[in-house]
């Protein structure tokens, strides 16, 4: 069986009675669109063949049946569980606090989380789902680390933007990212 991971990013966040957001209920609607081409196997054929075996030679090319290991932020967590969707997925590691106490939830520490699962189910392909202007392309390098091939798929995450209700300023909107980004590059600010 192939296993495929699926890796969600939050952006921006809220206190837990008004979770889960606006982009976050979007990232979330982008994991659910993924899953689907998952599933019809549409977008495999961007994996490499060299290091994936999608197709099994014994089978006449048939193709393998596939499972999906979701991994999210607690903020996309919770989107998950208002969501109305006909098939409802459930991920099955919902990341929602540092394994250090005190230290906050950032990029490298929720794919080092969702390494060990993937590791342990044999994931060896993940589909990162972030913010394409903030988190995305950190998101595919912190995987590519990790040892994972990626299955780069932003086509379907589609626009995500901003929310102006966040507790975090920086995800406010665009001048606020900026500024944010600006403090991280020469500062080393975080959030």
């Amino acid at each position: 069986m192939a296993k495929i991971g699926i890796l969600g990013f939050s952006f921006s966040s809220h206190d837990s009675l008004n979770e889960p957001g606006c982009c976050n209920t979007r990232l979330r609607r982008a994991i659910e669109r993924i899953v689907r081409k998952i599933e019809e196997g549409i977008g495999i054929e961007k994996i490499s063949p060299y290091t994936w075996d999608w197709y099994d030679p014994d089978n006449q090319g048939e193709r393998l049946e596939t499972s999906i290991v979701i991994v999210v932020q607690r903020e996309i967590g919770y989107s998950f569980e208002d969501s109305h969707s006909p098939k409802r997925i459930v991920p099955d590691l919902i990341i929602d606090q540092h394994r250090i106490s005190g230290l906050r939830l950032d990029p490298t520490e929720v794919t080092a989380q969702a390494a060990e699962l993937f590791r342990h189910e044999g994931v060896k392909i993940v589909v990162p789902v972030a913010h394409p202007i903030f988190c995305l392309t950190e998101s595919k390098g912190l995987l590519k680390q990790a040892g994972f091939e990626v299955l780069d798929m932003p086509e379907l995450i589609g626009r995500i933007g901003f929310d102006p209700k966040s507790n975090d300023w920086w995800t406010r909107g665009p001048v606020r990212l900026l500024w944010y980004a600006i403090l991280q590059k020469f500062f080393g600010y975080h959030g």
